[in-house]
């Protein structure tokens, strides 16, 4: 499991963060746009590597896409009820507060996102090597479905 770190933001009106590693080098980059409907997450060298958008059908879905490919869909009946549905194989996520939550496959832990204790920084993700960036941008989608990045603060 690699281990990065969320840092405190420091505008309200910033639609962007940054994930760190340990020694405090950007790996990831995610933004969104004003309204939080299209986000995009980056590596290092500022390459978009996936990207999700909502979709605002018959019901609200947040579709994740990966190199133009669409890879998953998510969405939810009851967040409050560990309902967030996710269209890859395998996949679910269970939710113990705004800030913790866990996301697995095959009842394998994946990512799990919890508070930090380190000075300067909101949160601790920590994510298995294999699908880095799916799993990423996956996070980042169901943090906007909670309830907005505004929960880093």
């Amino acid at each position: 499991m690699i281990k990065l770190y969320i840092p405190r933001k420091r505008s309200l009106f910033s639609n962007q963060l940054e994930l760190v590693n340990q020694e405090g080098h950007m790996v990831y980059r995610y933004h969104s746009n004003l309204f939080q409907t299209k986000r995009f997450i980056e590596n290092s060298e500022n390459e978009v590597i996936a990207n999700s958008y909502t979709d605002f059908g018959m019901i609200e879905q947040h579709v994740i896409s990966q190199n133009n490919e669409i890879v998953a869909y998510v969405s939810y009946k009851s967040i409050w009820r560990n309902k967030i549905l996710i269209s890859k194989e395998g996949y679910s996520v269970k939710i113990n507060n705004v800030m913790r939550f866990t996301i697995f496959n095959n009842l394998e832990e994946v990512l799990s996102i919890r508070r930090s204790d380190r000075k300067g920084f909101s949160c601790v993700v920590e994510v298995k090597e294999e699908q880095t960036d799916f799993l990423i941008i996956l996070m980042f989608t169901i943090l906007v479905m909670i309830e907005g990045l505004e929960v880093i603060y």
